[in-house]
């Protein structure tokens, strides 16, 4: 007879804690340079993140296109752009689903259409990806400098 060991947390948790630490480690060691071999890691983990989310079929088809850019930016070694594909941002697309999972962005969806349904959940989730992104990139920016990057 085996015993099962129950996990100490649930994916959710998991996500959370991934997308704080990541954002953290770009915060702090992303700041002055995105190592290439960082952006490919990134593309590979939100490449793995689109096999395990539940996600809008807009998104999912504007990620591949992040992720297709990506691997043409580590290929072509287009350092400018190293930064767009590091931890930082990695770190805000996995809070932004976590978000998503807890139901944040459907909230979001209806107080944003109390009339109109302009605003669908695919175009919500990119705008909170993206203010996420660049709330922690500047925060990054602040707290650590800005790179060569």
């Amino acid at each position: 007879m085996s015993m099962i060991v129950q996990p100490i947390l649930t994916p959710l948790t998991l996500d959370i804690i991934l997308a704080l630490v990541s954002i953290g480690y770009g915060m702090k060691w992303e700041c002055h340079y995105t190592a290439w071999i960082s952006v490919v890691m990134n593309i590979i983990f939100t490449a793995i993140f689109l096999s395990s989310n539940p996600l809008p079929l807009a998104v999912l088809i504007i990620l591949l296109v992040y992720v297709a850019i990506g691997v043409a930016v580590a290929k072509g070694k287009a350092k400018r752009a190293y930064s767009f594909f590091g931890t930082k941002t990695f770190g805000a697309l996995t809070l932004t689903a976590s978000l998503y999972s807890l139901g944040f962005l459907d909230w979001l969806v209806s107080v944003l259409n109390p009339i109109n349904t302009y605003f669908d959940i695919a175009l919500v989730y990119i705008i909170v990806w993206v203010s996420i992104g660049v709330v922690v990139h500047s925060l990054g920016w602040y707290f650590f400098g800005r790179g060569d990057d």
